[in-house]
């Protein structure tokens, strides 16, 4: 298997836009099946079919997502490019591969583990037409969001796509230099942290808040708990948008500003813990939004002689993206 010269694969690089990375592959390889096993070819990527040797060959090529984009990362879309030479158009696969497999040795023979005869691959993520004018492009697909986004989650299950001709008729021919990976997506949501003081209660050294979920709006799974409180007691969660750390009952109040409840209150279990969800659509949820920050308490009955019959956690803040 020959490749036409290097020059003639030039790529126009996309233009970026915020928060958006256009990756090169860490590897690109073409395989053949032969003789019922499957080897290297080259260090590049071809699809089709091989009409100097009368067979197939698949394209492999892998990117590197942890490296570009940290943990937390949502992937809102994926695009799969290829600039190179395409002798005869025709529809292609782009299928995620399942088994482990080598970088490549150069254009030294050798036999990838697959369990299946031609690759270990899922269904195809994504179809297109590869063409003779410009560039092929896999447009975003909720596959190839998905995988993009596992790999970004789990990089160790990141084994890359098996570019694939269905039909035996196509012939591309793609350098490394050709080959790309466009993804748009939003980056990680700050942490939560927590300041002020727990005051002792009745049943140990103090309630202490913590936050379950994420703080990225879309994903509607944000939420409040608080460990340490007296068991069975009813209490609520309130917030508001400044610090503070001021006596208050028995214990202190961290949040400033105008507050806001979240009603309606929640009780205690038998362990003394309470939690509840936040809905960001209606009542006072409705005052998150994305960019805001907001700081969360817990006020709980707590009846000690001689207190005032309710103490507070610690207070946590909460910055929100969307």
């Amino acid at each position: 298997m020959k490749l036409l010269p290097l020059a003639l694969l030039a790529l126009a690089a996309p233009s970026l836009r915020a928060n958006q990375v256009v990756l090169a592959p860490v590897t690109t390889h073409t395989i053949t099946s032969s003789a019922g096993f499957e080897y290297v070819g080259e260090c590049s990527l071809e699809i089709g079919f091989d009409t100097a040797f009368d067979i197939p060959v698949e394209g492999l090529v892998r990117f590197d997502l942890a490296s570009a984009l940290p943990p937390g990362t949502r992937v809102n879309s994926a695009q799969l490019v290829l600039n190179g030479i395409v002798l005869f158009d025709g529809p292609v696969d782009a299928h995620r591969i399942t088994t482990p497999w080598s970088a490549c040795p150069g254009t030294t023979t050798w036999t990838i583990p697959w369990t299946q005869p031609g690759g270990d691959y899922l269904a195809a993520s994504a179809s297109t037409f590869l063409t003779t004018s410009g560039p092929t492009v896999f447009a975003s697909t909720p596959a190839l969001v998905a995988d993009v986004q596992s790999w970004v989650d789990q990089p160790s299950t990141n084994h890359g796509w098996q570019v694939r001709d269905p039909i035996h008729w196509v012939e591309g021919y793609f350098a490394s230099t050709g080959v790309q990976l466009v993804v748009d997506f939003d980056p990680p949501c700050t942490a939560t942290t927590t300041y002020c003081v727990a005051a002792p209660n009745s049943v140990g050294p103090g309630a202490l808040i913590a936050s379950a979920g994420s703080t990225r709006i879309s994903d509607h799974s944000f939420g409040l708990l608080v460990t340490g409180c007296a068991p069975n007691a009813p209490g609520f969660f309130f917030f508001g948008p400044q610090q503070q750390q001021i006596p208050w009952g028995n214990g202190f109040l961290c949040v400033d500003g105008s507050l806001l409840r979240l009603l309606p209150a929640v009780f205690a279990n038998g362990q003394g813990v309470a939690a509840r969800p936040i809905d960001f659509t209606s009542g006072n949820g409705l005052a998150i939004t994305p960019g805001s920050t907001w700081n969360f308490q817990y006020k709980y009955r707590d009846i000690v002689p001689g207190g005032s019959g309710f103490n507070a956690s610690n207070a946590l803040s909460a910055t929100f993206c969307p």
